[in-house]
């Protein structure tokens, strides 16, 4: 990484091409950036944490959440499909008037399927097949028993 770099803040010494560092305002940097030589464009980025201790976090990968393709039933018994990572929250904010403007007028909404998906974009992919489906199809995938998935 360019440079001895020491456990404890008050002994970091940084010299290298590409350092960012953002001041909290006292004149210690509360976060450096440095660009990881081993790899182009990878930084990493270094957190002062309790007791002046050093976190080295990865900004290039950066923690990935679940995503999840759920189907809703209104009150008036269409099915509404969408994507969250906390389907559970999401239906709570269709229930109380505050999620997509389809569901407003059809309230309430309950969950009847949902599936996880290791990105957004995944899930995504999946509501747009889903999507297209015919309401027969979709229903087979609620009851679980579809037997061709594509």
């Amino acid at each position: 990484m360019g440079g001895e770099i020491s456990r404890r803040w008050p002994r970091l010494l940084v010299k290298q091409d590409g350092v960012v560092r953002r001041d909290s305002g006292y004149g210690l940097p509360t976060a450096v950036a440095l660009q990881n030589p081993g790899k182009k464009c990878r930084l990493d980025l270094l957190l002062l944490a309790a007791g002046g201790n050093i976190i080295v976090r990865s900004m290039a990968e950066p923690e990935q959440k679940q995503w999840y393709f759920y189907l809703a039933r209104c009150a008036d018994g269409s099915l509404y499909s969408g994507i969250a990572v906390d389907p559970v929250k999401r239906m709570e904010v269709h229930n109380a008037g505050k999620g997509a403007r389809y569901t407003r007028s059809r309230l309430p909404v309950a969950m009847v399927y949902s599936e996880p998906h290791p990105d957004q974009s995944s899930a995504l992919k999946r509501e747009a097949v889903v999507r297209k489906w015919a309401r027969k199809k979709k229903e087979l995938l609620i009851a679980g028993t579809l037997t061709d998935d594509a």
